[in-house]
């Protein structure tokens, strides 16, 4: 019968030297301000993604040669910014973006309007 290694048994019962089991305040609020910081970031990326939904569809909706298929483009931009516009947590972006999407909203409109039946 062979004796089990000491060497191996100590190396499992070291306590961890290198992190702490207990959490302080001050971890607990750099994590918050971490997420905060990532949550900001995240919400400044989405706002250019509606940006450019926004601007691509008011780019279609003011072409010349507007057509059908220049109509459901618009249209689909018009549906992809209300659906992100909805989770975004900045409210001076929410309503720049608000503003843009009315903008795109009436151009879609009066170019349906003006277009002969």
């Amino acid at each position: 019968m062979m004796a089990a290694r000491p060497e191996a048994n100590s190396l499992q019962s070291k306590p961890d030297s290198r992190a702490s089991k207990k959490k302080t305040p001050m971890t607990d609020r750099s994590r918050e301000s971490k997420l905060a910081e990532l949550r900001a970031k995240t919400d400044e990326d989405l706002a250019e993604v509606i940006h450019r939904e926004l601007a691509s569809g008011i780019e279609l909706a003011s072409a010349n040669d507007f057509d059908a298929g220049d109509h459901a483009s618009a249209e689909q931009a018009y549906a992809i910014a209300m659906k992100f516009l909805a989770t975004l947590a900045d409210p001076a972006a929410v309503a720049a973006l608000h503003l843009k999407s009315s903008q795109l909203r009436k151009a879609i409109d009066e170019r349906i309007q003006a277009k002969p039946v």
